[in-house]
């Protein structure tokens, strides 16, 4: 056995191969007694590990995959002088994608190993055993087949990742490499040889433009070294695009495994050059970090937070104890407390705080210390409500069960309760009744001074309120349940909250100091890599996500619980791992702005109208302001649905869509006035945009107005005294007959645009109730939606497959003729979201295309983050200023993303430089041409 250990070495997939060895072993043996005989005829480690090579490649692989096989065994290995070959770690991201492909059946197999980087996250691949490079015959015969090029490929990676263009033979070298061995490429190799070879040809225009006779002539006139002078400025602006566009294309391809790189490489791609693409990907990264407030520096391995009230302020543990506060201009600036400590927990007045230290646990009050030694593993759990108990987790010896013990810090003595192999343990309402979980889910109530537990709850106890009136359960049975309170010590239901118990919070769930928030990160982590954060508000159980940066590698049991810091009337919630300690922002206590009072598998998304956002599927609907994110409550009907608001009334619609009602937004309950509409002969429930009811209906500043396919009707507002209707005539462009069509009104809410047939948008004066325009729209197909230009008269009309024609009526000419590119759109597609200076804002799926009319061409794509939180994007609006995205989705609730790519850089750099060291920011500023990527970050 020493001689099989010492063979395989000290790897990462050492064991696993030992295990594989002894298993041959033990076949190959004729009787009970391993020898070193079948040892040496079997090949000993090399040759069993090359032999079962041999067999994962015949009976797992494909043999049309045999070609990435051979080009990722070869990015494995480092050749060496001698002639021999050493194993290589590689970064998934430097491989092609049918290399991911078969390095993911490989790893499956054994023959390589996965591991992750605990700073960056980034995933890399590696040879399980250095026997493969010495003892795999196959290997070693693509290795001297394709030695020449992987040397190659080598000086090749140098010079991309130094930015370094190619010339000359080099330049010539690769694009013969480039079509011979274009496979083993990665896109970004490719689009550096490119970009390269584009630069070698602007160099050679300009030798070739100053031949012959004009060189004499530009030699007498001086002009000679100014056309030099212009053209290495082109070359310059060409290598400086061809720079930017791979380095946006990294930056997306960095986003799910280390958000921090990403986001550097796109403030360093949009700084090369502000195009199409590096916008797109400084976007992409802004929105990840869109709620990111702060990023404490200097915190690393972080093991647990708690809140202290004043001032408030953040204790963070795991290596020193440092205290930290936001000062007037919200820096963080932060002392320290303590050496080493590896956790601490506060009181619910926020005075007092507890840490576990090298071997003791020192609690602080504000008039005494208090320290007691320990020799055994100590988990702090929290104070008792009154603050004069400590609630602790002991473990005398390894092979001692976990107990509760309670610590009476008035009288310096301590209880300990019979339970063993305790998960986690809660005071009640006083420090005489403790809640203890145990290894098997279950809760038992225990009173202390009785001795004995008094109730068990069988239900998952996931947290317990400050004060310990309250316990949150989630059944057992069923994960898809949602959160349930109950008072204590009576167990009577107190509540339900809008979360769901899918995505095992486990023990980390906790409420803020107040209890006013419930806080949790579930284990789940989505598919991108996000971290998670529930925020719950216990008064309503309005909830929210927050899908924010991942820190460091830390194991999902390991996870901090977040906390709620108070700041500024509001709150930063705190998460923690070991890559340090983030605050994200939830919008200055406005819960509900980022976050819709919804569940994720019964309900439809946020609808956003005018300045309210509306929870339609909610029964009753439930309505926020966007501007304050205050709920508005009041008995809003069951059935009623919201069609129009403003900052002062609500039109609602009931089920059967006959009665339209105008309420007071300060008491939805009451009816102001009621409308009902007639029928509607020739249009049906099942038609376009119109159909019965009130789906094409349009409030000027005195004026309702609607048309239902046939008849514009009219009504002075708010009195909604009728007016004279209108009936329109094919002559004005519509035609009374149809049973489909589409309608829309303009930013200042006088012109009605309505197509019910054959392409033409009739327009109305809203308060006249006559005819305007009559547009030609016959560009486009199917047309499916229509809309106006925020800052003209102008109007777009929509496509089934992304054409847009974007009209002048009142010249009745096309002003732009646009169409989406196939690879960006989606089965829904698609929707117009604003037409603004000049620009056509057009959503299909999570992705937003930005096209300039000028030139029909799509100038910019910005791409929502995916994740498990984000089930596809329902709705979204652009202001009329066109400067802020409001989006809305399931599970996502509504968020608010800028639209200038100037502040998506200033926010990147203010987040991702707080996290930075001096030395990394003046490292992480340095660029080709010596500028600043963000001001203020060269020392």
């Amino acid at each position: 056995m020493d001689r099989i250990l010492a063979d395989a070495g000290a790897t990462a997939g050492a064991l696993p191969m030992v295990e594989f060895l002894l298993e041959r072993l033990w076949r190959s043996e004729p009787g009970d007694v391993l020898t070193h005989e079948t040892y040496d005829a079997l090949g000993g480690v090399g040759g069993v590990i090359a032999g079962y090579a041999e067999e994962v490649l015949r009976e797992r692989i494909p043999r049309a995959e045999l070609p990435a096989v051979r080009s990722l065994m070869l990015r494995l290995v480092q050749p060496t002088a001698a002639g021999t070959a050493l194993r290589r770690p590689v970064r998934a991201e430097d491989l092609t994608s049918p290399m991911l492909a078969v390095a993911r059946e490989l790893a499956a197999a054994r023959l390589v190993v996965t591991s992750r980087d605990r700073e960056s996250g980034a995933v890399t691949y590696e040879l399980t055993h250095d026997a493969l490079t010495r003892r795999w015959q196959r290997l070693a015969d693509w290795l001297k087949e394709s030695a020449e090029f992987w040397q190659w490929y080598e000086s090749l990676r140098i010079s991309r990742e130094q930015q370094e263009p190619l010339r000359g033979a080099r330049l010539e070298t690769a694009r013969n490499w480039l079509r011979t061995n274009g496979d083993d490429l990665t896109p970004a190799d490719r689009d550096f040889i490119l970009a390269s070879q584009q630069r070698s040809r602007r160099f050679t225009w300009a030798w070739r433009s100053a031949a012959g006779a004009l060189v004499v002539l530009l030699l007498a006139t001086g002009g000679f070294a100014a056309l030099l002078q212009d053209s290495n400025a082109d070359l310059e602006a060409q290598l400086r695009e061809a720079s930017a566009r791979v380095q946006a294309a990294e930056a997306t391809r960095y986003l799910s495994t280390d958000p921090d790189k990403a986001a550097l490489t796109a403030l360093t791609a949009y700084h090369s050059m502000a195009l199409p693409e590096s916008a797109s990907a400084l976007f992409q990264v802004y929105a990840q970090f869109n709620q990111v407030k702060q990023i404490l520096p200097d915190t690393s391995a972080v093991k647990a937070m708690a809140v202290m009230s004043d001032p408030p302020s953040l204790l963070t543990a795991g290596g020193d104890l440092r205290r930290w506060r936001l000062d007037g201009t919200g820096r963080p600036v932060s002392e320290k407390l303590a050496d080493r400590a590896k956790g601490v927990v506060t009181d619910r007045s926020g005075t007092r705080f507890a840490f576990i230290g090298a071997d003791s646990v020192t609690v602080v009050q504000p008039d005494k210390r208090l320290t007691r030694k320990f020799t055994n593993k100590i988990n702090l759990e929290r104070f008792d409500p009154s603050g004069q108990a400590l609630l602790l987790r002991v473990q005398p010896r390894p092979e001692d069960p976990i107990r509760a013990l309670i610590w009476d810090l008035r009288t310096d003595t301590d209880t300990e309760l019979p339970q063993v192999d305790v998960n986690a343990a809660w005071f009640g309402p006083d420090a005489g009744t403790v809640l203890v979980k145990l290894e098997s889910g279950d809760t038992e109530i225990w009173d202390v001074k009785a001795g004995r537990a008094i109730e068990k709850i069988t239900d998952d106890v996931v947290g317990v309120s400050p004060d310990g009136s309250r316990v949150v359960r989630c059944p057992k049975s069923t994960s898809r349940a949602a959160m349930r309170m109950f008072d204590l010590p009576g167990l009577r239901q107190a509540g339900e909250l809008t979360t769901s118990c899918l995505g095992a919070f486990g023990n980390q769930l906790g409420f803020d100091a107040s209890g006013e928030l419930l806080l949790g990160m579930p284990w789940d982590v989505n598919a991108a890599g996000r971290q998670r954060i529930q925020v719950v508000l216990t008064a309503t159980g309005e909830a929210t996500t927050l899908a924010v940066p991942p820190l460091g590698t830390t194991d999902l049991a390991d996870r901090v619980v977040p906390v709620a810091v108070p700041h500024d009337g509001g709150w930063l919630v705190a998460y923690a791992g070991d890559g340090g300690v983030v605050l994200a922002d939830v919008a200055r206590s406005r819960l509900t702005q980022l976050g819709a009072d919804l569940t994720a598998y019964d309900a439809e998304p946020v609808d956003l109208i005018g300045p309210l956002a509306v929870a339609r599927s909610a029964r009753p609907a439930r309505l926020w302001e966007l501007a304050s994110g205050r709920r508005i409550t009041g008995g809003l009907p069951e059935q009623e649905r919201v069609l129009i608001a403003d900052d002062r009334y609500l039109f609602t619609t009931d089920a059967t869509r006959t009665t339209l009602s105008l309420r007071d937004l300060g008491d939805p309950s009451q009816v102001r006035h009621a409308l009902s509409t007639p029928p509607s002969p020739g249009l049906s429930p099942s038609s376009g945009g119109f159909g019965p009811g009130w789906a094409c209906i349009v409030r000027t500043d005195s004026m309702l107005v609607h048309f239902n396919g046939s008849v514009i009707r009219r009504w002075e507002y708010p009195s909604l005294r009728p007016l004279e209707p209108v009936t329109p005539t094919p002559d004005d462009g519509v035609d009374p007959r149809s049973q489909t069509g589409t309608c829309a009104y303009d930013a200042d809410r006088q012109l009605l645009a309505v197509n019910t047939t054959g392409p033409y948008i009739s327009v109305w004066n809203a308060d006249t109730g006559k005819s305007a325009y009559v547009a030609t729209v016959d560009r486009v197909k199917s047309i499916r939606q229509i809309a106006f230009d925020q800052g003209s008269h102008l109007i777009a009309a929509l496509g089934e497959r992304g054409q847009v024609q974007v009209v002048d009526p009142v010249e009745d000419t096309t002003v732009s003729i646009v169409t989406a590119p196939q690879n960006t759109l989606v089965n829904a597609c698609c929707r117009i979201q604003a037409l603004h200076d000049g620009l056509i804002y057009l959503q299909s799926g999570e992705q937003f295309l930005v096209w300039r009319m000028s030139e029909a061409t799509v100038g910019l794509t910005l791409v929502l983050p995916r994740s498990d939180d984000f089930q596809g994007l329902e709705r979204s609006s652009i202001d009329d200023s066109a400067d802020t995205l409001t989006v809305s989705g399931t599970e996502l609730g509504v968020q608010r993303f800028d639209l200038d790519p100037q502040k998506w850089r200033q926010h990147l750099c203010d987040v991702v430089g707080r996290g930075l060291t001096a030395a990394e920011r003046d490292d992480a500023a340095t660029h080709p041409d010596d500028e600043d990527i963000c001001p203020g970050w060269r020392g």
